[in-house]
This record gives structure tokens, sequence and C-alpha cells, in this order.
């Protein structure tokens, strides 16, 4: 296995010990760190996360309503209009699922916390074509672009 085949962790706990971190971890999210796994992800998907913790991570990674939208295909009057006993929808669950891995992942790679990665993500990225991996994290195709090139840098090659 090359660098460039590096996609997603078979553990996603590999890079934290908290694998709800970036959404308010197990308290918020309801669902212990113990089980996290795949079965427990596809559960919370499909049940849908909380919107706690759809405004921890718009606390924590530093985004600003309009680019959180865009990643997450809703508008940031959608987001406004959610209650906040309501489950969020098993497509918004899901993207912020994957946006928690790719935080615990570029935190670990790059170092700096949450901010950081942030501030790389709003950066063009060679290896990205000079774009920003943030244009790239609205679709699944995108975000395991992203993902590759944090495996190659992690991997240390140059990207």
């Amino acid at each position: 296995m090359g660098a460039d085949d590096v996609v997603m962790s078979e553990n996603p706990l590999q890079y934290g010990d908290k694998a709800y971190a970036h959404l308010g971890g197990e308290g918020i999210v309801n669902e212990p760190n113990a089980t996290y796994g795949a079965q427990s992800r596809i559960k919370l998907i499909r049940r849908g996360l909380p919107l706690g913790s759809l405004s921890f991570f718009l606390k924590d990674s530093k985004l600003n309503q309009q680019e959180l939208g865009t990643i997450l295909q809703i508008s940031p009057r959608t987001m406004q209009r959610y209650s906040s006993n309501q489950m969020l929808p098993p497509i918004v669950s899901e993207k912020l699922l994957m946006l928690n891995d790719l935080y615990e992942k570029a935190g670990y790679i790059l170092g700096g916390g949450t901010q950081n990665v942030t501030n790389w993500l709003r950066s063009n990225v060679t290896a990205l074509g000079n774009q920003r991996p943030l244009d790239y994290l609205d679709t699944y195709e995108g975000y395991n672009e992203v993902m590759k090139v944090l495996g190659r840098l992690e991997w240390g090659v140059a990207s």
C-alpha cells in the first residue's frame, strides 16, 4: 500500500482518543466512544446527530456558516431553522462525521490544533491543483482527494 492508497484509517481513533471530539464528544453525540466503529457510525448516521453537534462543530472548527453550509449542502438559513431537539438528517450527520474524521487526521498530521486545520483547508494546496481543500469537501470524491493529500503528507510525500 502506497501513500496514494491511504484514504481513511481502518481505525478512526488512530489520530485521537475521542471519537467525537469535534462534534462535542459523547455527551452531545449521545454515543459512547467505546462503541465507535462502523456499525455504531451507521446507526448514528441513520438516527441523525443532534443539532448540538452541528453547533459545536461550527464553533470548534471556526468555519463560517456559509463555508459549512456549502460542505453540508444546506443554506445557513436552514441551519438556523433546525429546532434544538431535532436530529439532523442522515446526509448532514454523515458529512459531519466525515468532517470530524478529517479534523482528527489533519490535526494529528499538521499539528497546531483546530485553527491550523481550518487555515490549511482555506489555503491553496499544490496537490489539489492550487485549489483550496475546503472547496473539495462538498462531495465524497473531493473528501477522498483531501484525505489522500493528508495521507501523502503523513507519509512524508511532497504534496
